[in-house]
């Protein structure tokens, strides 16, 4: 009787109690619907250029469920923004797999490829998207890759013919120009290179790179006081200075120094070393403009700075061993002459060298003759030789024979 008298109340804790679990369970999406969710959260993302939190979404559906393709192409996109491109493939060719079709699935195959620097077959899918997309939504970013990956593979009418459509299509952009000026500067079309580098400035003053490539430009035509200025308006516009190389410095210095300004190419060429201390190129080259401005002690430092950085380098040798014949030291240069005509034995000015330095240091005739001789069947003229060794050419060296005459009597 007691039990019966409350179970009306326990029939309705019952219902209570099923109805509230039921409404938990209403209210909870299912694990597909939980998944479309997250995809939709990642285009959102990626949608503001939140690309990593993209990933990240996509990486949850994906998670939950293995099979849905189009959760890895949408996560391929978003590898392409953060330039992970082998993750992109990766994802674009698992989506392929289990066989997701988009319009855009060979535009971005394209690009992953493109950056792996793998440009046939870039070119491959992004002419394939190129001839099946809608010609109304084909944007200038196609024909621009379009245009590196025929640069890449040395078809240069196609590269032209693509970045002219890229500009047909965004006649406002600088980053196109900037492409096109470089393609034109290795194919040395130098008046087309520049008119492009002029149309990126008057678009984007501050485009560094451009004033970059154009003192590149300047220098590679020999005009070294238009280069020697460009070279300063990239430094002075250039907004982060370390990144000014030493290159750029060295390039500088050469043309400062085509212009006999040998203090500054020396004050330029100083600051490549200051950024590559270990380059000898950058020795050795200070080392020249030391000699032409005749300080040839310095110059012989900086040579020996670049011996010791790099001894395998006759080039190295050469200038140690003129800078201490200049200098008169006469035993080092000749043990440097000595080494680069054992390296390089068809050398004819090597063999003269040491000779002439066995000349100096009072050798006999009989240590030097051969070398003369050398230098002189190799083609060294004999007019350049000293006088006293010229007569050394002959093979053969002694006292003139006399005629003999036959007394008849």
């Amino acid at each position: 009787m007691f039990f019966a008298k409350f179970l009306p109340f326990v029939f309705y804790w019952i219902l209570v109690c099923v109805n509230f679990t039921f409404a938990q369970k209403k209210a909870q999406p299912n694990a597909s619907e939980q998944i479309q969710q997250w995809i939709e959260q990642g285009e959102a993302e990626w949608e503001v250029s939140n690309y990593q939190d993209a990933v990240g979404w996509f990486n949850k559906a994906i998670k939950a469920d293995s099979s849905r393709a189009d959760a890895y192409f949408k996560r391929a996109k978003s590898w392409v923004q953060l330039k992970k491109y082998e993750n992109a493939l990766n994802d674009l060719l698992t989506a392929d797999s289990l066989g997701y079709k988009d319009n855009e699935h060979d535009l971005y195959l394209g690009v992953s490829w493109f950056g792996l620097q793998r440009y046939d077959k870039a070119l491959n899918h992004l002419e394939k998207f190129e001839e099946t997309a809608p010609k109304d939504s084909l944007q200038a970013s196609l024909y621009v890759y379009l245009a590196e990956s025929y640069k890449e593979l040395g078809k240069k009418k196609d590269a032209s013919r693509a970045y002219q459509k890229a500009l047909e299509l965004k006649p406002d952009d600088a980053d196109i120009y900037f492409l096109r000026a470089n393609f034109w500067s290795m194919q040395e079309a130098w008046r087309e290179a520049l008119e492009d580098i002029k149309k990126t400035l008057a678009l984007n003053p501050r485009f560094w790179k451009a004033y970059k490539l154009k003192a590149e430009i300047l220098f590679k035509q020999g005009k070294d006081q238009a280069s020697t200025e460009a070279w300063q308006v990239y430094f002075s516009k250039q907004p982060d200075k370390k990144k000014i190389s030493a290159q750029d410095y060295s390039l500088y210095a050469y043309s400062l120094a085509q212009l006999k300004q040998y203090a500054k190419a020396i004050e330029a060429i100083s600051k490549a070393i200051s950024l590559d201390k270990d380059n000898p190129e950058w020795y050795f080259e200070r080392a020249t403009y030391y000699t032409l401005q005749k300080n040839l002690s310095k110059a012989l430092q900086d040579t020996e700075k670049a011996i010791e950085l790099d001894g395998e380098d006759l080039s190295y040798f050469r200038q140690r061993a003129f800078l201490y014949y200049e200098l008169k030291k006469y035993e080092e240069s000749l043990s440097d002459y000595t080494f680069l005509a054992q390296q390089d034995d068809k050398n004819p000015e090597y063999h003269y060298r040491v000779a002439e330095l066995k000349f100096l240091l009072k050798k006999t005739p009989q240590e030097y003759h051969q070398d003369v001789l050398a230098a002189y069947q190799l083609g060294y003229p004999k007019e350049k030789m000293l006088p006293e060794l010229q007569p050394y050419t002959q093979k053969k060296l002694g006292k003139s024979k006399r005629k003999r005459f036959l007394w008849i009597f």
